[in-house]
């Protein structure tokens, strides 16, 4: 489903190949002048298709999930298995040349997801739980693999 589809939808960060370095991380660009003041839903979206609906309190807060695996890996931080696999999802969209980015929906999360659901008869691809499915193994297995490695370091 298209994201023009969703009244009031405002796009507030690009997310991009970090030009900067060559370690494969991504960068949130944010809209010049954006600030959240309230938990709200948010939609990913990948060449103007919508592929996840998810809410925040603190969406810049999240960022560290989409420009690398580092607070896994490093700092051993617990993210659940769908804020680890954003990098990765995103990442992936990126490496197939498609423009990946954020938007504020209006509503609720739960009335966003009944909204394409209404339409496309399923829930946006990145919606695993929604859809009955599982996060793809081999980032389930990236992420055992970063925390093992966090593990490792703090023994040294």
């Amino acid at each position: 489903m298209n994201i023009n589809e969703f009244d009031g939808a405002e796009k507030i960060a690009d997310i991009e190949k970090d030009k900067d370095n060559s370690s494969g991380n991504l960068k949130v660009v944010f809209v010049k002048g954006y600030k959240q003041d309230k938990k709200a839903a948010f939609a990913e979206v990948s060449n103007d298709e919508v592929v996840n609906i998810f809410e925040s309190s603190d969406i810049k807060a999240m960022t560290k999930y989409y420009e690398s695996t580092e607070s896994t890996r490093v700092a051993g931080d617990k993210a659940s298995d769908t804020n680890y696999a954003k990098y990765w999802l995103a990442k992936k969209e990126l490496e197939e040349g498609k423009k990946f980015e954020i938007w504020q929906l209006q509503g609720s999360k739960e009335e966003n997801l009944e909204f394409y659901y209404k339409k496309e008869k399923k829930y946006p691809k990145y919606n695993f739980q929604k859809n009955n499915e599982k996060i793809p193994e081999e980032i389930l297995k990236q992420k055992e693999k970063d925390e093992q490695e966090y593990k490792k370091n703090l023994k040294k």
